[in-house]
């Protein structure tokens, strides 16, 4: 009786309500939260399927965007599984816990009623990349396929740079 009571509550006040704020980023950041705890507590991940089945009906792209990015940085790992007829997924998190950061910084975002729209909310789930490696072969083979008669040009064009480094080559 107490499991169903929790997903009338669940429905009630995290499903709905998400349904009706897609339009308000900061609403609907505060109800992912709440998913979030109730998927720490509970380790059903449901509402969170839900959640993004709510925004892809809508055309939210980024609301699904935002929900996937942060359920993946607080379940480092956690596995998405299609059903057989394939319309449907569930999110495995077995074995996995929370990363306490991410939850940090997600509470911290609806504090702060950080829209789940916008470039903050997404630069805070992000994954830090590192800086590409400059690779001139490759870069030199990109500049003539794109432009295959200007070779003599470009290259004429970067040495007339030379003389304003002042680096020894």
């Amino acid at each position: 009786m107490a499991t169903s009571n929790v997903k009338t509550d669940v429905q009630k006040t995290i499903i709905a309500p998400f349904k009706k704020s897609l339009g308000n980023g900061i609403n609907a950041g505060s109800l992912l939260l709440a998913a979030i705890d109730h998927v720490i507590v509970e380790r059903d991940t449901t509402v969170i399927v839900k959640l993004i089945n709510l925004a892809k009906d809508a055309k939210d792209d980024k609301a699904v965007t935002a929900i996937k990015t942060t359920f993946a940085a607080i379940y480092v790992g956690a596995k998405r599984k299609a059903s057989k007829d394939k319309k449907s997924f569930s999110l495995i998190i077995k074995g996995l816990k929370h990363n306490a950061k991410a939850l940090k910084t997600l509470k911290e975002n609806v504090e702060a009623s950080v829209s789940i729209r916008g470039e903050k909310w997404a630069k805070s789930f992000s994954a830090e990349t590192k800086p590409k490696t400059f690779e001139p072969a490759k870069w030199a083979e990109r500049q003539v396929k794109a432009q295959p008669t200007q070779l003599e040009a470009m290259i004429a064009a970067l040495q007339a740079q030379r003389p304003k480094l002042k680096i020894a080559v």
